[in-house]
């Protein structure tokens, strides 16, 4: 079977699939290097556990020889109130236009490049494309959702992005703007960011453990672990001195205060009561606070800006921009933002990073 007809297919399925199950989620997130290399986190989400993840996932990802797989897990998420649950993937890449199924081209001029792929796939026949065209809309109708996000290189000087900021650009495929259009792409101007010494997030790390701000386990400090809501939580509470302010409202709570959030640990209880209750975090949905969830670098770098006095809600920056609004002001340099978001997931080591710079500026 031909890879156009195998896509055909895959949609088809996908698309009876959400018909039933009235909602799927369907994320690619890529990051790219100078040399096109780079890596790419594919998550695959449904609303409905009782029917096997595998139905809708990109499974035939896997099989592809040009990309090598790093990871493969379970996850699970809540969005809009509803559980959903799926297959989160990490694969690696040498070329970023040797993925076949996606389709993408790189021109480059003159320091300036151009990244494009076609909508539907890599189909070259025009009724399979039309017929590729019809099923997308099927799957819009169903209320599925497919993202493709690039992490670039480089400065963004042009596209046709959903949404983008300097060197993140995110496409809704199910956007309608979108689906009249043949491509979507991005133009950017490659730039060289001097790396981040790791050493120096090595000793970051330590400081923070030296001043109780980062707890370690029997494994160490899990620099390479990705960061989660409830424990990104407990270290913002620490960075701002608190501890003393929990343990009193431990001993002596508000009556009138009920803790919402169903899926707290208990041993995080005490912190995150304390910080719902002073208002300074707030859940995923009204009982559930996402403890299983993983925290992004501009999650937390929100949590320290309004520590110094910033309010994304006064319209001092935008919450999922707060890392460039974090360099804006000098907490970060370009090539601390460049580090942290070099992948989709936020490490130990990368909150390290910028809890360090958030004492080291003035």
């Amino acid at each position: 079977m031909s890879i156009a007809k195998k896509s055909l297919l895959l949609v088809l399925v996908l698309g009876l699939t959400f018909i039933l199950t009235s909602c799927g989620i369907e994320e690619f997130d890529f990051t790219l290097n100078e040399d096109f290399s780079g890596s790419l986190v594919n998550v695959s989400l449904m609303a409905d556990e009782q029917l096997e993840a595998e139905t809708i996932s990109n499974r035939h990802f896997i099989e592809d020889p040009k990309l090598k797989l790093l990871s493969d897990e379970k996850i699970e998420r809540v969005v809009d109130n509803v559980k959903m649950v799926g297959d989160k993937r990490v694969f690696e890449f040498s070329h970023i236009s040797d993925i076949p199924k996606m389709g993408f081209q790189v021109k480059e001029e003159d320091g300036i490049v151009t990244l494009s792929a076609p909508m539907y796939g890599a189909i070259e026949e025009a009724a399979e494309r039309e017929e590729q065209k019809q099923l997308w809309n099927m799957l819009m109708k169903a209320g599925f959702k497919v993202s493709v996000a690039v992490n670039l290189p480089g400065k963004v000087l042009e596209t046709n992005a959903t949404e983008y900021n300097d060197n993140r650009v995110l496409w809704d495929l199910m956007n309608t703007d979108l689906l009249v259009q043949d491509t979507y792409w991005v133009k950017y101007k490659a730039e060289h960011i001097a790396p981040v010494d790791e050493q120096f997030v090595t000793e970051a790390a330590a400081y923070l453990q030296s001043q109780g701000i980062l707890k370690g386990s029997d494994k160490g400090l899990e620099l390479d672990k990705e960061l989660n809501r409830v424990e990104g939580a407990l270290i913002y509470a620490r960075v701002i001195g608190l501890e003393s302010e929990i343990e009193q409202f431990k001993n002596q709570p508000d009556p009138n205060y009920v803790m919402p959030f169903k899926d707290i640990p208990d041993w995080a209880l005490s912190e995150i009561s304390y910080l719902n209750y002073k208002g300074l975090i707030n859940g995923i949905s009204a009982d559930m606070f996402g403890s299983k969830d993983y925290m992004t670098g501009d999650q937390l770098a929100t949590l320290l800006l309004r520590a110094k006095g910033y309010s994304d809600a006064k319209g001092d920056f935008v919450w999922n921009k707060a890392l460039q609004k974090a360099v804006e002001i000098g907490m970060l340099k370009e090539e601390d933002k460049a580090f942290i978001e070099k992948e989709l997931g936020f490490t130990r080591g990368e909150m390290a990073l910028l809890v360090s710079r958030y004492f080291q500026h003035k």
